[in-house]
Formats: C-alpha cells, structure tokens, sequence
C-alpha cells in the first residue's frame, strides 16, 4: 500500500477520498505544511494515528496491521456516516503551526472489515 501525499495541495479546505474499502492495515495521508486539521468522514468505526515524531510513541508504518502497540485513537462512529475532528501535533505534541511544523502524516484503519474514509484538509485551532 502506498502512501496517499497531498502535501502539494495549496487550497483549504480540500478533500480527498482515501478509499471505499479501506482495509484494517495502515493508509498513510502526508497532509500539506498548512493543514492543521483533519476532518475524517467514515462509514465505519476506525482507527486513526498521527505521525509527528514526538519522543517516546511508536509510530505507525503504511500498510502495517494497525496493532495495540500503535499509538491510535480509536472511533466508534455511530449511524451510516460519521465524522471525527482531529488537531495536527507537532513533535513537542503542541497544536501544529501552519508553515512552522513540517509535513506530517496521519494514518487511518477500519477496526474491522473496510470502511469508506475521506478526510478534509483545513487551517484552525
């Protein structure tokens, strides 16, 4: 599984699907240095993890199990679409700052099964 990079996108808010059936192993999204947060919309409980190289959390790799020792977060969505908000970290796990933090990288999984995610790049606190 390869990376999705959108680090080339220049206008928020901006949308991207990452899969219809996204599977239970990592899909790496490298967002743009301006992006702050990510709306992920979901048709499925997921997890999903940030990659900001903070000391001490093992971080996820593309295409790997999305196991217990990951660092994630995991969201039950309830309803035949959801959505969860997530702030960018840096690596001192601040609120990333726009042209400040370097690209980073989120991570998304199905708990089970697939799950159809898309996620929207914005700027915000």
């Amino acid at each position: 599984m390869a990376a999705i990079d959108c680090s080339s996108y220049t206008r928020a808010p901006a949308t991207r699907l990452i899969g219809a059936s996204v599977g239970t192993n990592w899909q790496e999204v490298t967002v743009p240095y301006w992006c702050t947060v990510v709306v992920i919309t979901t048709s499925a409980s997921i997890h999903y993890a940030l990659a900001n190289g903070a000391a001490g959390r093992t971080q996820p790799v593309d295409g790997n199990a999305a196991s217990g020792t990951d660092d994630k977060c995991s969201v039950a969505v309830t309803g035949s679409e959801g959505k969860v908000s997530v702030v960018l970290r840096d690596a001192e796990d601040l609120p990333a700052v726009p042209g400040v933090t370097p690209n980073r990288s989120l991570f998304v999984a199905a708990q089970s099964g697939t799950a159809a995610i898309s996620v929207e790049l914005g700027v915000g606190r």
